[in-house]
Protein backbone atom coordinates (compact mmCIF):
# COMPACT_ATOMS: atom_id res chain seq x y z
CA UNK A 1 0.00 0.00 0.00
CA UNK A 2 1.95 3.24 -0.80
CA UNK A 3 1.65 5.81 1.39
CA UNK A 4 1.18 9.77 0.23
CA UNK A 5 4.13 11.67 1.18
CA UNK A 6 4.01 15.73 0.16
CA UNK A 7 6.46 17.70 0.98
CA UNK A 8 6.42 20.63 3.97
CA UNK A 9 5.33 23.35 1.66
CA UNK A 10 6.45 26.34 4.23
CA UNK A 11 6.78 26.17 8.27
CA UNK A 12 4.35 28.11 10.97
CA UNK A 13 5.40 31.29 11.48
CA UNK A 14 5.86 30.35 15.55
CA UNK A 15 8.46 28.05 14.56
CA UNK A 16 10.57 31.16 13.37
CA UNK A 17 13.42 31.66 15.44
CA UNK A 18 12.74 28.36 17.53
CA UNK A 19 15.52 25.86 17.61
CA UNK A 20 14.94 22.02 17.29
CA UNK A 21 14.22 20.14 20.02
CA UNK A 22 14.22 23.23 22.01
CA UNK A 23 10.97 25.06 21.28
CA UNK A 24 9.58 27.23 23.74
CA UNK A 25 7.05 26.31 25.87
CA UNK A 26 4.90 29.16 24.48
CA UNK A 27 4.86 27.46 21.09
CA UNK A 28 3.75 23.78 22.32
CA UNK A 29 0.08 22.72 22.32
CA UNK A 30 -0.44 19.40 24.69
CA UNK A 31 -3.52 17.80 24.01
CA UNK A 32 -5.91 17.27 26.73
CA UNK A 33 -7.00 14.02 27.95
CA UNK A 34 -4.43 11.87 25.72
CA UNK A 35 -2.73 9.26 26.87
CA UNK A 36 -0.10 9.19 25.83
CA UNK A 37 0.62 12.54 26.06
CA UNK A 38 0.70 14.15 22.93
CA UNK A 39 2.50 17.52 22.40
CA UNK A 40 2.98 19.32 19.03
CA UNK A 41 3.26 23.09 18.14
CA UNK A 42 0.08 24.98 18.41
CA UNK A 43 -0.51 25.07 14.83
CA UNK A 44 0.02 21.72 13.85
CA UNK A 45 -1.93 20.45 16.64
CA UNK A 46 -4.98 22.65 15.06
CA UNK A 47 -5.25 20.36 12.91
CA UNK A 48 -4.49 17.44 14.46
CA UNK A 49 -7.19 17.99 17.20
CA UNK A 50 -9.28 18.29 13.86
CA UNK A 51 -8.03 15.22 12.58
CA UNK A 52 -8.74 12.91 15.13
CA UNK A 53 -12.29 13.97 15.84
CA UNK A 54 -12.99 13.07 12.13
CA UNK A 55 -11.66 9.38 12.93
CA UNK A 56 -13.44 9.02 15.76
CA UNK A 57 -16.00 9.69 13.74
CA UNK A 58 -15.62 7.53 11.66
CA UNK A 59 -14.79 4.87 14.66
CA UNK A 60 -10.92 5.64 14.63
CA UNK A 61 -9.13 6.42 17.24
CA UNK A 62 -5.88 8.84 16.70
CA UNK A 63 -2.95 8.17 19.12
CA UNK A 64 1.04 8.39 19.40
CA UNK A 65 2.75 5.21 20.09
CA UNK A 66 4.32 7.01 23.52
CA UNK A 67 4.67 11.06 24.39
CA UNK A 68 7.98 10.85 22.60
CA UNK A 69 6.60 9.90 19.33
CA UNK A 70 5.16 13.66 19.00
CA UNK A 71 7.28 16.68 20.19
CA UNK A 72 10.92 14.68 20.92
CA UNK A 73 13.42 17.31 22.55
CA UNK A 74 16.88 17.60 21.80
CA UNK A 75 17.97 15.16 24.40
CA UNK A 76 15.15 12.63 23.64
CA UNK A 77 16.36 12.88 19.95
CA UNK A 78 20.16 11.98 20.80
CA UNK A 79 18.95 9.26 23.46
CA UNK A 80 17.01 7.82 20.50
CA UNK A 81 19.64 8.13 17.78
CA UNK A 82 22.02 6.38 19.89
CA UNK A 83 19.82 3.23 20.52
CA UNK A 84 19.05 2.70 16.70
CA UNK A 85 22.42 3.78 15.24
CA UNK A 86 26.22 2.63 15.63
CA UNK A 87 29.47 3.33 14.37
CA UNK A 88 30.31 -0.21 13.73
CA UNK A 89 30.06 -0.86 9.80
CA UNK A 90 27.32 -3.18 9.56
CA UNK A 91 27.00 -4.52 6.04
CA UNK A 92 23.81 -4.69 3.97
CA UNK A 93 22.21 -1.84 7.10
CA UNK A 94 21.20 1.69 5.79
CA UNK A 95 23.92 4.37 6.48
CA UNK A 96 23.46 8.65 6.98
CA UNK A 97 26.29 10.83 8.10
CA UNK A 98 25.52 13.19 11.18
CA UNK A 99 27.89 15.92 11.82
CA UNK A 100 31.05 14.17 9.83
CA UNK A 101 30.26 11.02 11.35
CA UNK A 102 29.03 8.06 9.56
CA UNK A 103 26.59 5.93 11.32
CA UNK A 104 24.71 2.25 10.09
CA UNK A 105 21.95 1.32 11.24
CA UNK A 106 21.40 -1.63 13.52
CA UNK A 107 19.43 -4.46 12.48
CA UNK A 108 15.70 -4.24 13.59
CA UNK A 109 15.24 -0.79 14.53
CA UNK A 110 13.40 1.95 12.98
CA UNK A 111 15.15 5.01 10.91
CA UNK A 112 15.64 8.04 12.96
CA UNK A 113 16.62 11.49 12.31
CA UNK A 114 20.13 12.99 13.31
CA UNK A 115 19.79 14.85 16.57
CA UNK A 116 18.57 18.52 15.99
CA UNK A 117 16.95 18.11 12.42
CA UNK A 118 14.29 15.91 13.37
CA UNK A 119 10.57 16.84 12.21
CA UNK A 120 9.65 15.64 16.19
CA UNK A 121 11.71 18.51 17.21
CA UNK A 122 9.40 20.73 15.68
CA UNK A 123 6.32 19.84 17.03
CA UNK A 124 5.31 18.47 13.77
CA UNK A 125 5.14 14.82 13.50
CA UNK A 126 3.84 12.29 15.02
CA UNK A 127 3.90 8.43 15.53
CA UNK A 128 0.76 6.90 15.44
CA UNK A 129 -0.47 3.74 16.67
CA UNK A 130 -1.22 1.33 13.95
CA UNK A 131 -4.06 -1.51 14.36
CA UNK A 132 -3.20 -5.04 12.94
CA UNK A 133 -6.53 -4.62 10.24
CA UNK A 134 -5.00 -1.99 8.95
CA UNK A 135 -7.98 0.36 9.63
CA UNK A 136 -6.69 3.05 10.85
CA UNK A 137 -3.65 3.36 8.09
CA UNK A 138 -6.18 2.69 5.63
CA UNK A 139 -7.81 6.35 7.56
CA UNK A 140 -4.62 8.48 6.97
CA UNK A 141 -4.10 7.64 3.70
CA UNK A 142 -7.92 8.54 2.81
CA UNK A 143 -8.07 11.86 5.22
CA UNK A 144 -4.45 13.01 6.38
CA UNK A 145 -3.59 15.45 3.70
CA UNK A 146 -7.01 16.89 4.23
CA UNK A 147 -6.36 18.11 7.00
CA UNK A 148 -2.85 19.22 5.75
CA UNK A 149 -1.02 15.88 7.22
CA UNK A 150 1.28 13.35 4.99
CA UNK A 151 3.39 10.25 5.38
CA UNK A 152 7.27 11.18 5.07
CA UNK A 153 8.80 7.79 4.36
CA UNK A 154 7.47 4.86 2.86
CA UNK A 155 8.99 2.68 5.10
CA UNK A 156 7.24 4.14 8.55
CA UNK A 157 3.40 3.70 7.83
CA UNK A 158 3.11 4.98 11.42
CA UNK A 159 5.09 8.40 10.80
CA UNK A 160 3.02 11.82 9.81
CA UNK A 161 3.78 14.76 10.01
CA UNK A 162 2.04 18.66 9.33
CA UNK A 163 2.99 20.05 5.91
CA UNK A 164 0.88 23.08 5.59
CA UNK A 165 2.94 25.65 7.73
CA UNK A 166 -0.22 29.07 8.42
CA UNK A 167 -2.58 27.46 5.33
CA UNK A 168 -5.05 25.88 7.87
CA UNK A 169 -6.57 23.52 5.93
CA UNK A 170 -10.62 23.85 5.49
CA UNK A 171 -11.48 21.24 7.41
CA UNK A 172 -9.53 22.33 10.42
CA UNK A 173 -11.39 25.88 9.90
CA UNK A 174 -14.62 23.89 9.57
CA UNK A 175 -14.16 21.63 12.76
CA UNK A 176 -13.08 24.94 14.95
CA UNK A 177 -16.62 26.61 14.04
CA UNK A 178 -18.56 24.38 14.32
CA UNK A 179 -17.04 21.42 17.40
CA UNK A 180 -17.63 23.66 21.30
CA UNK A 181 -15.47 20.80 23.33
CA UNK A 182 -16.31 20.21 27.14
CA UNK A 183 -13.49 22.31 27.60
CA UNK A 184 -14.92 25.38 25.60
CA UNK A 185 -18.62 24.76 26.73
CA UNK A 186 -16.75 25.10 30.63
CA UNK A 187 -15.45 28.55 29.38
CA UNK A 188 -18.41 29.63 27.97
CA UNK A 189 -20.56 28.88 31.03
CA UNK A 190 -18.28 30.66 32.95
CA UNK A 191 -18.62 33.41 30.78
CA UNK A 192 -22.45 33.10 30.98
CA UNK A 193 -22.47 32.86 34.64
CA UNK A 194 -20.15 36.59 34.66
CA UNK A 195 -22.53 38.21 32.64
CA UNK A 196 -25.53 37.41 35.16
CA UNK A 197 -23.76 37.33 38.38
CA UNK A 198 -21.95 40.82 37.70
CA UNK A 199 -18.57 39.34 36.89
CA UNK A 200 -16.11 41.26 35.37
CA UNK A 201 -13.81 38.49 33.64
CA UNK A 202 -15.11 36.25 30.65
CA UNK A 203 -11.43 34.09 31.01
CA UNK A 204 -9.49 32.64 28.58
CA UNK A 205 -10.83 31.20 24.81
CA UNK A 206 -10.50 28.14 24.92
CA UNK A 207 -7.46 27.58 21.93
CA UNK A 208 -8.48 27.42 18.25
CA UNK A 209 -12.25 28.08 18.74
CA UNK A 210 -13.26 31.02 16.80
CA UNK A 211 -14.61 34.44 18.07
CA UNK A 212 -18.00 33.74 16.27
CA UNK A 213 -18.46 30.32 17.87
CA UNK A 214 -18.02 31.50 20.97
CA UNK A 215 -20.68 34.81 20.18
CA UNK A 216 -23.12 32.15 18.87
CA UNK A 217 -22.87 30.03 21.83
CA UNK A 218 -23.60 32.54 24.17
CA UNK A 219 -26.58 33.54 22.17
CA UNK A 220 -27.39 30.33 22.41
CA UNK A 221 -26.96 30.25 26.46
CA UNK A 222 -29.10 33.29 27.13
CA UNK A 223 -31.73 31.86 24.92
CA UNK A 224 -31.92 28.94 26.78
CA UNK A 225 -32.14 30.98 29.93
CA UNK A 226 -34.81 33.40 28.72
CA UNK A 227 -37.11 30.54 27.57
CA UNK A 228 -36.51 28.16 31.13
CA UNK A 229 -37.55 31.76 32.85
CA UNK A 230 -33.69 32.04 34.24
CA UNK A 231 -33.26 35.09 32.93
CA UNK A 232 -35.59 37.89 31.90
CA UNK A 233 -35.53 39.44 28.49
CA UNK A 234 -31.84 39.93 27.29
CA UNK A 235 -29.65 39.92 24.16
CA UNK A 236 -25.70 39.87 24.49
CA UNK A 237 -25.19 42.70 22.38
CA UNK A 238 -26.32 45.30 25.10
CA UNK A 239 -25.60 42.78 28.01
CA UNK A 240 -21.70 42.54 27.14
CA UNK A 241 -19.03 43.87 24.77
CA UNK A 242 -16.46 41.18 24.30
CA UNK A 243 -13.54 42.40 23.57
CA UNK A 244 -11.38 39.23 22.01
CA UNK A 245 -7.90 39.54 20.28
CA UNK A 246 -7.72 38.14 17.07
CA UNK A 247 -4.86 35.52 18.34
CA UNK A 248 -7.10 32.02 18.99
CA UNK A 249 -3.50 30.30 20.33
CA UNK A 250 -5.39 30.77 23.87
CA UNK A 251 -3.42 33.62 25.12
CA UNK A 252 -6.51 35.90 24.35
CA UNK A 253 -8.52 37.48 27.13
CA UNK A 254 -12.08 38.74 27.11
CA UNK A 255 -13.59 41.27 29.33
CA UNK A 256 -17.60 41.73 29.80
CA UNK A 257 -16.83 45.30 31.23
CA UNK A 258 -19.13 46.58 34.64
CA UNK A 259 -22.40 44.33 34.32
CA UNK A 260 -25.25 45.80 32.94
CA UNK A 261 -29.06 45.97 34.42
CA UNK A 262 -31.21 43.27 32.88
CA UNK A 263 -34.43 43.99 30.58
CA UNK A 264 -37.14 44.03 33.56
CA UNK A 265 -39.06 41.19 33.31
CA UNK A 266 -42.14 41.34 31.56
Amino acid sequence: MALPIVPIQDYPNELTGQSNGRLAASVLAVQAGSSPTLTMCKTAMRSFLAMADAATSAGITLRVTSAPDSYRTLAVQTRIFAERYTTQSLVGQPSKTCNGIKYWLKRGEATAACPGTSNHGLGLADDIVLDSAGKTLAWLIAHEQTFGFSHELQSEPWHIRYTAGDAIPAATLAYEEDDMSAEAENQIKQVYAAIFNGGTSCGTIPPGKPTNSIVNKLDYLIERAKAGGAATSVDHTHTIDLVLSADLTGRAVGSTGPAQPLDPTP
